[in-house]
């Protein structure tokens, strides 16, 4: 089989390209990576990267709405799009000979026209998103619990926005975030499969000559934590769902791995301490931990849902189950597992041409490296016992977050997506 070919450039604006070329992939993909999200908004714009991902496809000064996802599908792609607290993503996934006009698409799609009309239509499916999300206690509690453990700092920042802050939004205002944060600098475009480096060279020079240069700034100094434990009555939902929070590593720390692989003894799943703490023995409908890698940030955090008069155990039994891993850490047979789980897992996701995209993607937008899968998976089985068991001790007593709904007394009437 032949080797995978790894590619880089960086374009005299300033965008950046990478690519892993794989010669026996049936298919190719290819992303738009843009460093900006939640955390990159401004007093008064929360919400707009999500608002503005769902406008880039609402048309540009060459193509209408119908005409993107027309064309998007007459190459038989599969496309969308994705806003977090830190990026902004747009990919599609083809076979090879759609590489061009796929590119040409994606590249173009990249500075929409924003027109008024569509604005306003779109600013009421986001207006429906965010009520409809509310009606999901499992994604509100975890919104939620990132504004309790943040703060005021912008990693606390709702993706959605509120409807307040979606009401006020105009396409001036949504031009101007535009134009500051979708420089050519803040922008990486990647490729995955069985790809024309070459071609993708040329059109990217030739399609992007006009984008703004540099990189705007974000402020990744870690952030402070708070110990805070905040809940909320209501009369919509008849369990309790809850979601916490803890410090964990950065993107950038050479503990990540360790990180995760902890994260996933504590709570991924089957076989899991908190499957066999409260899962496996009735206590809650669900229970979960992860860690989440951010830029300059980190925080290990899991989700639960139960009955009211369980509450009290499931939340007692999680913190038991996070102050035991820190302070006794993991077993060797323990890890080994986690181990062969997470790396399982790694190359599952990273088997196909998207899945290697996002991986690629975000591992140099937060890095500002290429990472091989075959790395990675050297790097996980490097991770010894001793430096795992470091890691949690340290974490040991560190800022503890919690937010809960619970039934009760019902929330006041909320009003229609759009009311003034």
């Amino acid at each position: 089989m032949s080797p995978l070919r790894l590619h880089f450039a960086v374009l005299e604006n300033g965008l950046t390209l990478i690519g892993e070329h794989d010669p026996s992939a049936l298919s190719m993909a290819a992303g738009y990576f843009v460093r900006t999200g939640a955390r990159d908004e401004a007093a008064g714009e929360s919400g707009v990267s999500h608002f503005l991902e769902h406008m880039v496809f609402k048309g540009t000064a060459r193509r209408r709405g119908d005409d993107v996802n027309r064309q998007f599908d007459e190459m038989g792609a599969q496309y969308n799009a994705f806003t977090s607290e830190e990026a902004t993503v747009f990919y599609g996934n083809v076979l090879p000979e759609f590489q061009a006009p796929l590119l040409d698409l994606l590249t173009d799609i990249l500075a929409p026209a924003l027109r008024p009309d569509d604005f306003e239509l779109e600013r009421q499916v986001i207006l429906e998103e965010i009520a409809r999300y509310e009606d999901q206690p499992q994604f509100t509690v975890l919104d939620q619990v990132r504004r309790v453990f943040y703060g005021t700092h912008p990693l606390g920042q709702s993706v959605l926005g509120s409807g307040d802050s979606i009401g006020a939004l105009t396409p001036e205002r949504m031009r101007q975030y535009h134009a500051r944060r979708y420089r050519a600098g803040n922008v990486i475009l990647a490729l995955t499969g069985r790809f024309d480096w070459e071609q993708a060279l040329a059109h990217a020079r030739t399609a992007t000559a006009g984008w703004l240069p540099a990189r705007p700034p974000r402020d990744t100094a870690e952030p402070p934590a708070r110990t805070a434990i905040e809940a909320r009555e209501t009369d919509r939902f008849h369990h309790v769902h809850g979601a916490w929070m803890t410090r964990g590593v950065p993107a950038q720390g050479s503990q990540r791995y360790a990180a995760e692989l902890a994260a996933m003894a504590l709570g991924a799943g089957r076989g899991s301490r908190l499957f066999w703490d409260v899962v496996d023995p009735a206590l809650a409908v669900r229970c979960s931990a992860y860690h989440v890698e951010e830029d300059g940030a980190g925080f290990f955090g899991g989700a639960f849902e139960c009955e009211p008069h369980r509450y009290d155990e499931v939340a007692g039994r999680i913190r038991q189950a996070w102050t035991r891993l820190c302070r006794a850490g993991l077993g060797a047979d323990e890890l080994e597992r986690v181990k062969r789980k997470m790396n399982s897992a790694l190359i599952l996701h990273n088997e196909t041409p998207f899945g290697r995209l996002v991986q690629l993607g975000m591992g140099w937008l937060y890095r500002g490296e290429i990472e091989r899968l075959q790395t990675i998976l050297e790097q996980v089985d490097s991770v010894g016992l001793p430096a795992v068991n470091e890691l949690l001790r340290g974490l040991d007593g560190e800022p503890w977050a919690e937010f809960t709904l619970r039934p009760g007394a019902p929330e006041l009437p909320r009003p229609k997506p759009g009311a003034k």
